[in-house]
């Protein structure tokens, strides 16, 4: 009677267990095609219907008291939400919401910002493409692509450590033209680590490397990263002039980080055998075995991807529209389980974004914007091209401390104010290329610097506590201060080469 009491009662958990699953499940889909829908619609309301505040919003004159007032209230907030950003990036979600809410809330108060405002200020756009991305994005490292090139590179060129820095910088700059950098170090980390594990090399040279590589090859074209993707839907900018004026300069800038390496980066020796460890042979046996797992959702997924590039070039329709669709199409014929896909997508960095918009756009509206810009202005002497400077460099420090994204937001605007009549012009270039240079001088605030730390912690973390405290003594674990020794000098190399490049494009154009 007990035994089947017991079996009885391990029936009902193991039903009520498969029910909540399913529900899990089920919950998972519903978000999925819910988000799909309303960024759809909300992608055709903004670009086919006209938008109207439902409260209207008086826009106070700069010397207005009133307007003096609101600046002080919208810079107070901005203030602490940097502040705490600073302090704890991981929470950035739940920071950045309670910011944006006392925006709103403290703006209709003093008379400057409202929700309807704000919620015009979101570039839905941006989101979409952003969104869109991601999805193809995970789709295609689902397909092992990425594994295996990566891993018939490294065994060819595992016996150089400066040749194996080249490969992965490379590997890391070519993945991050066409997806996005957070994807691209996700592919690369577990490999690169593993390596260099076997290879017993420090680990940091080489993660570095990735970071900055992956951010140039962000920076190279309209869908690499958050801010060239901002830059693009905010001022329409095509696809082949982020292709013409950054892919160049970034590729010097990643010849200068090479250069650098080569001269003064510790890498160990530069020559190791591959039969000095027989875990090492084993471990390159192992990568060079590894295959695409589906070659049907990679081929849909390259010729998607081909496709999308080739209507951004040529197409007039919105690029955020245009992926979103697509992405749902890769999405849909693509072959893989679907909850294996929606499992990975990552909903905050959305969010995140989003909430952005709208705090950013409470400070727009209070005219602090215009104040900074006009101080801006008096250092500059009112030249439009020493304020552009300026602004690129307080871009690339601003970056160093608060992200790129967050910086891309702040000073848009700031750079759309210098009156930028052609999508050609210099000003463009000079915030993409300040905010590049600011994500290689720290480690915390690149794109993926917090995520490369994650996975760095994690690898070692299976080794006993005295192994890892000789590691950290050494500098041989990925940290602030080991990051910083390489990242800030590159930063200031970064930021020379490219203000030189602006300068050339000012006076060429």
């Amino acid at each position: 009677m007990t035994e089947k009491t017991e079996q009885h009662t391990e029936n009902s958990l193991s039903l009520s267990d498969h029910i909540k699953a399913l529900l899990q499940i089920r919950s998972h889909h519903i978000i999925f095609y819910l988000v799909c829908a309303v960024l759809f619609f909300w992608c055709i309301n903004s670009l086919y219907f006209n938008n109207y505040a439902i409260i209207p919003l008086t826009i106070l004159p700069p010397e207005n008291f009133k307007s003096m007032v609101a600046q002080i209230v919208a810079l107070k907030i901005l203030i602490i939400v940097f502040i705490a950003l600073y302090k704890s990036m991981s929470q950035r979600l739940p920071i950045i919401l309670v910011g944006s809410l006392c925006m709103v809330f403290l703006g209709q108060f003093f008379g400057f910002y409202n929700a309807s405002y704000a919620f015009q200020k979101i570039n839905i756009s941006t989101v979409s493409l952003l969104f869109g991305m991601s999805i193809i994005s995970i789709i295609i490292a689902e397909t092992k692509f990425f594994d295996f090139l990566a891993g018939k590179l490294i065994t060819n060129f595992g016996k150089n450590h400066f040749a194996l820095v080249c490969v992965l910088s490379l590997s890391a700059y070519f993945f991050s033209l066409f997806i996005n950098n957070i994807t691209t170090m996700l592919l690369m980390i577990p490999l690169t680590l593993t390596l260099t594990d076997r290879l017993k090399l420090n680990n940091v040279p080489f993660l570095v490397a990735e970071i900055i590589a992956s951010n140039l090859g962000g920076s190279s074209t309209m869908t690499g990263d958050f801010p060239n993707i901002l830059i693009s839907t905010k001022l329409q900018v095509p696809y082949m002039l982020f292709i013409e004026y950054l892919m160049p300069i970034c590729l010097i800038n990643l010849g200068v980080m090479l250069i650098y390496f080569y001269y003064k980066v510790d890498l160990g020796s530069k020559k190791t055998e591959l039969n000095l460890d027989l875990n090492l042979n084993k471990g390159i046996g192992e990568i060079a075995e590894r295959g695409i797992e589906n070659s049907w959702a990679l081929i849909l997924s390259i010729v998607l991807l081909l496709s999308l590039i080739i209507l951004f070039i040529v197409s007039p329709f919105d690029p955020g529209l245009i992926t979103l669709i697509a992405s749902f199409i890769l999405f849909c014929f693509c072959g893989i389980k679907k909850e294996q896909l929606i499992k990975k997508i990552k909903y905050a960095d959305i969010v995140f974004f989003t909430l952005l918009f709208v705090l950013i756009g409470g400070v727009e509206a209070s005219g602090l914007l215009k104040t900074i810009l006009s101080g801006i202005s008096y250092l500059a002497f009112g030249n439009v091209f020493l304020k552009c400077l300026l602004l690129m460099w307080f871009a690339c420090l601003f970056t160093m401390f608060f992200s790129s994204g967050l910086s891309t937001i702040m000073f848009l605007p700031m750079f759309m104010s210098l009156n930028i009549g052609s999508t050609e012009h210099f000003a463009i270039w000079a915030l993409s290329l300040g905010v590049c240079a600011g994500s290689t001088g720290a480690l915390d605030l690149a794109t993926t610097g917090p995520i490369t730390r994650t996975f760095s912690e994690k690898f070692y973390e299976r080794k006993n506590d005295e192994v890892r405290e000789t590691l950290e003594q050494q500098g041989k674990l990925l940290n602030f201060i080991n990051y910083s020794k390489i990242g800030i000098p590159l930063m200031y190399f970064h930021l020379i080469v490219s203000t030189i490049y602006v300068i050339i494009l000012f006076l060429v154009k």
